[in-house]
């Protein structure tokens, strides 16, 4: 909070009245500590009060003074032991000033409302930004997905692209994957959405095979479950598409024992 917003909130009235919280009466002492201002301004407030209290006070009726005084003279001296006189003018001046301070913080509520309603108003809008920025994040990031796979989508299904199903190797393995291969441009992009998830000390690799010599197409990221097709090494004149479970990371020729699904170029 700035000093400005500090002297319009109705907190430094609070604070002389002693009606606000310790860490608001923290706030206010730090700020009139570093703004003279602030300081004189919570003097001025402080002799208002004073001054209010004093233009309500009600002096005792003049009757009453001479009645007391004819009480006194007429009446009979007796020896009692020595007490303090009551004060009657300090009872009188607590009891205003007790009075007072009830007008006073009365005349503050307005204030005190003011504030605490402008404090929620401020929490509901920050919780609202929050909540539009994450709105707006996701609806970002969905576009961009949207985008991505469609741009995947075009490619696919242009007639430069040629479809291999890589169907699983072992019997009885439901486990399979698609690659998408442009002879023009030697890009390659695969589906590998129907291989089940691995430990993860392994990664999937993709092989081509080109004049019967297996060639490394990269390792197939397939923990990001919002991806359909991945991009891989561009490769000419594949003959074959293989993928082996190798440790994680990829290896450097495949695994022949792991070959998890394969198929031939048509």
């Amino acid at each position: 909070m700035t000093h400005d917003e500090l002297r319009q909130s109705g907190l430094l009235e609070l604070y002389v009245a002693n009606a606000c919280t310790a860490e608001e009466r923290l706030m206010v002492e730090r700020a009139a500590k570093s703004d003279p201002q602030i300081q004189r301004e919570l003097d001025e407030i402080a002799l208002s009060i004073e001054a209010y209290a004093q233009e309500r006070a009600i002096a005792p009726p003049a009757a009453l003074r001479t009645s007391f005084l004819e009480h006194f003279d007429n009446a009979v001296p007796v020896e009692k032991p020595k007490t303090a006189a009551p004060a009657v003018g300090r009872i009188s001046t607590v009891t205003y000033l007790r009075a007072a301070s009830i007008g006073i913080i009365i005349g503050l509520l307005p204030s005190l409302y003011l504030y605490y309603e402008r404090a929620d108003l401020v929490r509901e809008r920050d919780a609202a930004q929050t909540q539009l920025a994450a709105a707006q994040e996701r609806t970002s990031v969905i576009a961009q997905r949207a985008s991505d796979l469609k741009t995947s989508f075009d490619k696919v299904v242009s007639e430069n692209f040629k479809r291999i199903t890589l169907p699983a190797v072992a019997k009885n393995d439901v486990a399979s994957a698609t690659v998408f291969w442009n002879a023009s441009t030697k890009e390659v992009l695969i589906d590998a959405r129907n291989l089940p998830h691995l430990p993860t000390a392994n990664d999937y690799q993709l092989w081509a095979i080109v004049d019967g010599a297996p060639v490394d197409l990269g390792v197939i990221d397939i923990s990001n479950s919002d991806a359909v097709l991945h991009a891989m090494k561009v490769i000419d004149s594949p003959a074959m598409f293989a993928i082996t479970v190798e440790p994680k990371g990829g290896s450097v020729s495949p695994t022949l024992s792991a070959i998890k699904v394969a198929g031939k170029v048509g």
